[in-house]
């Protein structure tokens, strides 16, 4: 009996384990967004329905095959998993997720999960045959029932601390899907420890698993560590140096070979519009926007923001982000703005974009905005970059409900469109570019109830991939 409990135990240590390092894997492909949650939770319960369905008829003989086909498919899946996503990745966001999940998560997790009904049924013999009548008993049903379903959930619960807490920041997530693939192999050979065909089969199994990292980069890549947060890369391409969240649609952070015009050389501008000296830049990254705002501006302040630590490393490594002098804050942008006390501040700047290309929807609502106010001078302003004309819409709508005054940027060359929001009016122009007021509200005004920047981010993103495919905006 003990046996069959720990098998369902480790089920549900895998399952979860599966599935949050699931959610881990798609996003650098298919970006953050509610959509790829949907998605993806969708594929999930379907297996797990399917599974209990099918592991409720079959019969309770099949079970040593339903563990080996579990075990090899999620050998399959940790060693394909970056083919298939690199492959299915050009695709429509909504389409592509869908496929993948199909692909890579659908089927281990039907395995998986029809080994509980069968357990439950072999359960619910053993106390039949231990008494009188030799029958299975509603009771006895009921005991195993609750027995499998206690034990399984346990193994849910350790298996998404574990994943999510430790072994995916310890080890990521590819040595993640091994281990995960590992503990159900040592599981099914301790399972069936007398059937020497099932041992050979799985050891075969293990030697033959491939344990080599599918890479398809365009770019020279230098350095590349997964963090809580992203997958983080460091490239070169024509001389360029360029820091990636994102497998495959836009940059994260670039250092130009030549000096260009780009959104983190016209930041370097912006103190001029209200000669403010004490600055919020919210979003780090490589800390090449700090690099122009000190290049340009003489006796300022700066705290920034960022809430992944090897983001820093990286930036101090190879963008010198150690020369900025800025006062460097490790934490999520939001929860600090809301914690600042009276602070205050002339300028803050936003730029929170993570992997995807996704902007989290709680930077860009009133009642961020609200809070951002709270925490400027008299003259002070917000000056938030956006990439997309729908986004820079819905973000001056949702300004213009904070401040007196909205203008906007376009950066000249690039599809970048800078969103200033203050109380006192601004200049007409900044380094001979025009700077327009909003005169009305454009778009619609997001809230942290309700808020259409994940829609606004998928058609972008869409539209980015169908245009130019990887690696869009260098």
């Amino acid at each position: 009996m003990m046996k069959k409990l720990l098998l369902a135990l480790v089920s549900g240590i895998v399952t979860m384990g599966l599935e949050i390092t699931g959610f881990r894997i798609f996003p650098p492909y298919f970006g953050y967004s509610i959509y790829l949650w949907g998605c993806l939770l969708s594929v999930v319960l379907l297996s797990l329905s399917v599974g209990y369905y099918l592991g409720g008829i079959v019969q309770n003989k099949f079970l040593k095959w339903i563990m080996v086909c579990a075990t090899t498919l999620l050998f399959v899946t940790a060693a394909s998993y970056k083919f298939f996503l690199e492959w299915l990745s050009p695709m429509d966001i909504i389409l592509g997720s869908v496929l993948s999940s199909f692909i890579l998560l659908f089927p281990p997790m039907l395995f998986l999960s029809m080994i509980s009904p069968i357990v439950i049924k072999e359960l619910a013999q053993i106390k039949a045959d231990s008494t009188a009548t030799n029958s299975i008993t509603t009771k006895s049903v009921g005991i195993s029932s609750g027995y499998v379903y206690a034990v399984s959930t346990i193994g849910s619960v350790v298996g998404t601390l574990a994943t999510a807490f430790f072994l995916i920041p310890t080890i990521g997530s590819r040595l993640t899907l091994y281990s995960l693939s590992v503990l159900f192999l040592m599981t099914t050979v301790v399972y069936f420890f007398k059937d020497k065909k099932i041992f050979f089969l799985l050891l075969l199994l293990l030697t033959l698993a491939i344990n080599k990292q599918y890479n398809n980069y365009p770019f020279n890549l230098l350095d590349e560590k997964e963090t809580q947060y992203s997958d983080l890369k460091i490239l070169e391409h024509q001389g360029n140096l360029i820091m990636s969240s994102d497998t495959n649609v836009l940059v994260h952070t670039t250092r130009y070979k030549e000096n260009r015009i780009s959104y983190y050389l016209f930041s370097g501008y912006l103190p001029e519009l209200n000669n403010g000296k004490d600055i919020l830049v919210l979003g780090t990254g490589g800390g090449e926007m700090l690099r122009y705002i000190y290049e340009r501006n003489d006796g300022i302040n700066v705290d920034t923001v960022e809430i992944d630590p090897q983001v820093i490393n990286y930036g101090k490594e190879y963008f010198n982000l150690n020369e900025t002098r800025a006062n460097i804050i490790i934490m999520d942008a939001r929860p600090f703005v809301n914690n600042l006390g009276d602070k205050k501040y002339d300028i803050i700047m936003i730029d929170t974009y993570g992997s995807g290309s996704s902007l989290p929807f709680y930077m860009a609502t009133l009642e961020f905005f609200q809070k951002c106010r709270d925490h400027l001078t008299s003259g002070g302003f917000v000056a938030m970059n956006t990439p997309d004309e729908r986004m820079a819409k819905d973000i001056a709508t949702t300004q213009l409900s904070v401040f007196r005054h909205v203008y906007r940027i376009d950066i000249e060359n690039t599809n970048n469109i800078l969103v200033l929001g203050s109380d006192k009016p601004l200049k007409e122009s900044l380094n001979g570019t025009a700077i327009t007021e909003y005169k009305s509200a454009p778009g619609e005004i997001l809230t942290d109830d309700k808020s259409n920047i994940e829609f606004t981010n998928y058609l972008f993103l869409k539209e980015v991939k169908e245009q130019v495919g990887s690696f869009a905006k260098i």
